[in-house]
């Protein structure tokens, strides 16, 4: 059931950017184990729940910030730690002007 609500939602999301064919996906993430780990696991799933072949790349962690905040990447891997403990902390990396938004992601209503 989520393979096929998953890939209905990907030609919806091909659909609204006119796209006929999915572009060349390209997943980029920061040097370390752990970090390729998940970026293997992610890879993995993107192929088995929506026939996506996703490639791999590794930048080195300095750089890798300093592009995602650029929005270099098409499609990148990073993580978030609270610098408090309160929920507003995560909530204010999705507003549009913020320095932690590196998604591109922008709403009104939300912001």
């Amino acid at each position: 059931m989520l393979q096929v609500l998953s890939f209905q939602r990907l030609e919806e999301g091909m659909k609204e950017e006119g796209y006929t064919e999915l572009p060349k996906i390209t997943l980029t993430y920061s040097t370390s184990e752990s970090h390729q780990n998940i970026a293997v696991a992610l890879q993995g799933a993107f192929k088995e729940v929506l026939g996506v072949d996703a490639e791999l790349q590794n930048v080195e962690g300095g750089v890798f910030l300093a592009e995602q905040r650029e929005f270099k990447y098409h499609l990148s891997r990073s993580s978030f730690l609270h610098d408090y403990a309160d929920s507003v902390n995560a909530l204010e990396s999705f507003i549009t002007d913020s320095p932690m938004n590196r998604t591109t992601w922008s709403n009104a209503e939300y912001d």
